[in-house]
């Protein structure tokens, strides 16, 4: 089974969320792994979060609005350490009005990319 690394602002934890149902659903041979908590100001926690980068075999970086907020940076940097291949994910949403999109790219008005299942399992492979 592919362990990916999910690197995303707090706030957008719903985003990850989806993603593993979405992934549990499609029944891939795919587990995720991310920190709830981003505490970057402690030495216990980065330890902690440079294992869990480790023993992953790529990462997904979502691509927001939050980005540039919290523990994101230092989670990235990090995976570059690792030479994890990542793939960036734009995403948005409200739960106010209930819609979300997940996209490869720039987001079009006409149409939202779906996500590309069969590129889960083969991030371990590049």
């Amino acid at each position: 089974m592919t362990r990916v690394y999910v690197i995303h602002a707090d706030q957008d934890y719903l985003f990850f969320d989806r993603l593993a149902a979405q992934a549990r659903s499609a029944k891939l041979p795919v587990e995720f792994d991310h920190m709830v908590v981003k505490q970057t100001w402690v030495e216990n926690w980065k330890g902690s979060c440079r294992n869990r980068i480790y023993r992953c075999g790529g990462a997904i970086v979502f691509l927001s609005k939050h980005t540039a907020q919290g523990g994101v940076g230092w989670e990235l940097e990090c995976a570059q350490n690792c030479a994890l291949p990542m793939l960036g994910l734009c995403v948005e949403g409200s739960s106010a009005n209930g819609r979300w999109w997940i996209g490869i790219g720039r987001r079009s008005n006409d149409s939202s990319k779906r996500w590309p299942r069969d590129s889960l399992p083969t991030l371990r492979a590049q």
